[in-house]
């Protein structure tokens, strides 16, 4: 297999390109991944702090304002779906009116653990 100079080269040109290429493109698909798993449990966060704000500290919000707020809200997320539950794992807000979200107590038991695991590492 004799390969003339000219064709090694380009072939050589062509391998480092596509590969310097592949490596870019895989490093921004990476951190943008990140970024967006970082923004989505931002927005989960600041969505729940902001419901459970409006349920315990306003006392004019009721269930029925809040889950009109909730739709009316530029932030939605698709499906989205509130469930706010208090210490006793009662559920005092769900901003679904015809299902029903069945979520166990061990569940959220985890949920209230790893959040002061959380909060304690700060």
């Amino acid at each position: 297999m004799n390969i003339r100079i000219r064709e090694r080269l380009t072939l050589q040109f062509t391998l480092i390109v596509t590969s310097i290429l592949l490596v870019f493109a895989t490093g921004i698909y990476l951190l943008s991944s990140s970024y967006r798993e970082q923004e989505f449990y931002a927005r989960l966060e600041t969505k729940a702090l902001t419901t459970a704000r409006l349920l315990i500290e306003v006392k004019e919000v009721d269930n029925d304002m809040l889950k009109i707020i909730d739709k009316n809200s530029i932030n939605a997320m698709f499906s989205e779906k509130v469930l706010v539950y208090n210490t006793a794992n009662k559920l005092i807000y769900n901003s679904v009116d015809d299902e029903s979200i069945p979520v166990s107590d061990s569940l959220l038991n985890e949920i209230r653990k790893s959040d002061n695991d959380d909060s304690t590492s700060d």
